[in-house]
């Protein structure tokens, strides 16, 4: 950049850091967050008979976006990562919030696997657990409705089997029966006999399974946490995948940089801001209105959207959250565009009224996941401004916390908790948001320890040897290394997207990685399964992303996760 580029630069942040100061400034007096919260998302639970060669799931998609298909090794070990996942939280948490894409197509195996995993963590815990839905959990691959494209995606036909099918098959579920499970799983956690702390209250007994996710179907959730008498926390459950109200109209599927009113599901959320007078029921709130008139009593201390989109997300076709000045240009462009359009055309956009959420001062957070970042927030990157102009020249904005995924590279989950000088001096995985609050980055497996480090290259030996020894092995790839030979037979690359890759490859990869763990613990017998499976599951998510990559294939010394 030239001079006057970057003169011109450093003058447009100037400006826009004097608009964005009041979003994190006030005067309103608040003591330490009196609770910790435990995070997580985007695990997407994926049907072993999912076909592995389908429209919004196939070689050629992965190969250009990097996410329709994981290593079987990694899907065939979500559920049991993301039971691992749960068992890392501390025990000091008071709940957890499950943000979203727990399921990969929203069928009703994958489902009840979540349910499963969910729940049994619950009852052992006592920890009480909120779920938020996600594109996943109600579309196929988190991109479709049609409900035949969803079957073919959670069933792999066989060539002999003709109409009518067996009821065997998995069946997908709709918006309107992912709710209903999300509600009661929810009101579960809050009869928890363990569960002092949190009063919950739902939509849920208003659901219409006439409606759908383009013409008002949200589940709308409130929780109030009044530990320590004088100090109320209230985190609102916010459904983001509420069509009803938006310009944008994702039914279309079509993708065009050009027509700023055309998307495609799974790439942004929104929240229907819009009440309706006439309908067939009465008047029909819309979740703008419900969730901002459905708290009594004065204004929380603190309060905390959980949504699975960032608001930043919402109308808006953006895969990331606030990291640097150009980001805070683009919002302030997005905002403009967003009022005209509201003032001019009627178009209602989410961003316009999301204040109505906020409460005074410095005390507004909101808590999402989607962006499978490979890293969380560092100082400074979180400010999500809403209300369009008029929200930026008020300083209307939460503080966001953004968290990735418990089965992609790198696999984390996060507490939200007090802040502490101490603890975000010492710790780099601690990181402040706001003046009252930091949260605490917990990887799933980090190479960075010297333990883990260790454990790592041992696994990696024992998967070299495993190349050695079966070379013998039928096998669509060959390789010259063993170690790479090694990791193609158990599905720890992307070898699946070879042209020659079929479902009976998949299906025996994920049989010699069940008989791979079972040798492993039988010759380490002091090793835990939990190690085994995060450490092979950080392979295959390394491998995937293109990590960890040195000239003999994968490379220990070159994993970094900070």
């Amino acid at each position: 950049m030239d001079d006057h580029g970057q003169t011109c630069g450093l003058l447009a942040l100037s400006i826009l850091s004097l608009s964005f100061l009041p979003g994190c400034a006030g005067n309103r007096p608040v003591n330490a967050l009196p609770l910790r919260i435990g995070l997580l998302a985007d695990s997407q639970i994926t049907s072993p008979d999912s076909t592995p060669d389908c429209l919004y799931r196939s070689k050629s998609l992965d190969k250009r976006i990097g996410c329709a298909i994981r290593p079987p090794a990694l899907e065939h070990l979500t559920a049991e990562t993301l039971q691992i996942a749960l068992g890392r939280f501390p025990s000091s948490i008071d709940v957890i919030l499950y943000l979203g894409d727990g399921a990969n197509s929203g069928g009703e195996n994958e489902l009840e696997t979540l349910f499963t995993v969910l729940g049994d963590h619950r009852r052992k815990s006592k920890i009480p657990i909120f779920m938020v839905i996600g594109n996943h959990d109600y579309l196929g691959a988190g991109s479709t409705p049609d409900p035949l494209m969803r079957f073919l995606l959670l069933n792999r036909l066989r060539p002999e089997e003709v109409p009518p099918l067996p009821a065997t098959y998995n069946r997908s579920s709709s918006k309107y029966e992912v709710l209903r499970r999300i509600s009661e799983f929810n009101l579960a956690s809050s009869e928890l006999p363990a569960n002092t702390l949190f009063r919950y209250t739902d939509n849920g007994n208003t659901l219409d399974p006439n409606l759908d996710h383009g013409s008002g179907l949200y589940l709308a959730g409130r929780l109030v946490c009044p530990k320590d008498g004088d100090k109320v926390v209230e985190i609102l459950l916010a459904d983001t995948s509420d069509y009803a109200d938006t310009s944008i109209k994702p039914e279309l599927q079509i993708l065009d940089p050009f027509i700023p009113n055309w998307g495609l599901y799974g790439m942004q959320g929104s929240v229907s801001s819009r009440d309706r007078e006439n309908t067939p029921g009465g008047k029909r709130l819309s979740q703008i209105t419900y969730l901002r008139d459905s708290s009594a009593g004065p204004p929380p201390d603190f309060r905390f959207i959980a949504s699975h989109y960032p608001p930043d997300n919402l109308d808006r076709k953006r895969g990331d959250v606030p990291t640097s000045w150009h980001f805070e240009l683009l919002n302030m462009l997005h905002g403009a565009w967003e009022t005209v359009e509201t003032a001019f055309f009627g178009s209602p956009y989410a961003n316009q009224k999301l204040q109505q959420w906020r409460i005074d001062g410095r005390v507004n957070y909101w808590l999402s996941g989607h962006t499978h970042r490979r890293t969380m927030m560092r100082p400074g990157q979180g400010c999500a401004h809403v209300g369009g102009i008029a929200g930026l020249l008020t300083g209307a904005s939460f503080h966001n916390i953004n968290v990735g995924s418990t089965t992609d590279y790198r696999a984390h989950i996060a507490v939200v908790e007090p802040f502490s000088k101490q603890e975000a001096k010492s710790d780099n995985r601690v990181r402040r948001v706001g003046p009252y609050v930091q949260f605490r980055e917990i990887p799933l497996f980090d190479p960075e320890e010297p333990c883990e480090k260790q454990y790592l290259r041992r696994v990696l030996s024992d998967i070299e040897g495993y190349g050695r020894e079966n070379r013998n092995t039928p096998h669509c790839i060959g390789y010259e290394s063993d170690a790479q030979f090694g990791m193609s037979l158990l599905g720890l690359n992307k070898d699946y997207q070879d042209d020659d890759w079929m479902a009976s490859d998949t299906e025996e990869c994920c049989m010699r990685l069940d008989r791979f763990i079972d040798t492993l613990l039988a010759r380490y017998p002091a090793d835990e399964r939990a190690d085994a499976v995060r450490c092979l599951a950080f392979i295959a998510s390394a491998s995937e992303a293109g990590a960890c990559r040195g000239k003999k294939g994968f490379d220990p010394d070159r994993c970094r996760l900070h």
